[in-house]
């Protein structure tokens, strides 16, 4: 008899480099904070928070504008905009939060 085959599924390079650069972001926010006396809970929420606003100013501002200079040169976009991206870097905040 066969056994059926079982698929992992992958996750694309970009997303879990998103994912790491959330998780970096929210422990960097993490220290700071606790080194300033916030509480851990406000700690762990602000660091969510940073982590989350990275991804969204990264994907919609920085991505976004650099896609607009490329359409004024007359040269193809230099990176996608995506809200996925900045949901997989605000996941690896929100893991940072849950820790």
């Amino acid at each position: 008899m066969k056994l059926p085959q079982l698929s992992v599924p992958v996750i694309p390079h970009d997303k879990a480099l998103h994912f790491i650069y959330g998780v970096a972001v929210a422990l960097v926010v993490l220290y700071a904070a606790i080194l300033l006396g916030a509480p851990e809970g406000a700690s762990k929420f602000f660091a969510f928070v940073a982590a989350t606003a990275v991804g969204v100013v990264k994907e919609f501002g920085f991505d976004a504008r650099m896609n607009k200079v490329s359409e004024v040169l007359d040269e193809p976009p230099r990176h996608t905009v995506s809200v996925w991206d900045a949901v997989a870097t605000s996941l690896g905040g929100a893991v940072v939060w849950a820790a």
